[in-house]
């Protein structure tokens, strides 16, 4: 029992300091969950967007989209296209896998424009590849 106290106590801290760098590294920051709304303006973990597209229109400026864990659907989530004007992280959840379902029927994520795209702890499944440079087709 003392060491399930001692780990739950670790992650705890794991976590908490995670969320500190976040705040602290003064990249403007916006957030999707499968629970989230896109009524929501995605601005915190309170506010969560549903959609990767609604994060997209969010993010105006260089920053990272936080992708909750789960999975994601639906034409607000697939064949989306990136346009960078600015340098852009995706990065999905430490602990829950992110998973940006294509059906099968598009592609998942296209990537344009002279600026970074940087991609992290993502899974794209099922998507089609119908022209370069797209990227998570399976």
């Amino acid at each position: 029992m003392r060491t399930r106290a001692c780990s739950t106590g670790i992650l705890l801290l794991v976590i908490l300091f995670g969320i500190f760098v976040a705040e602290a590294d003064g990249l403007n920051r916006v957030y999707i969950h499968p629970s989230g709304s896109d009524q929501n303006d995605c601005s915190s973990l309170e506010l969560q967007c549903r959609s990767i597209n609604k994060a997209l229109n969010a993010l105006t400026e260089a920053g990272i989209i936080e992708v909750g864990g789960g999975i994601y659907s639906g034409v607000s989530n697939v064949a989306q296209t990136v346009i960078a004007a600015h340098a852009i992280t995706i990065q999905g959840s430490y602990f829950t896998p992110s998973v940006f379902l294509g059906n099968g029927s598009s592609h998942c994520l296209e990537v344009t424009g002279s600026e970074s795209v940087v991609l992290d702890r993502l899974t794209y499944m099922n998507c089609l590849r119908t022209y370069w440079p797209l990227i998570g087709h399976c």
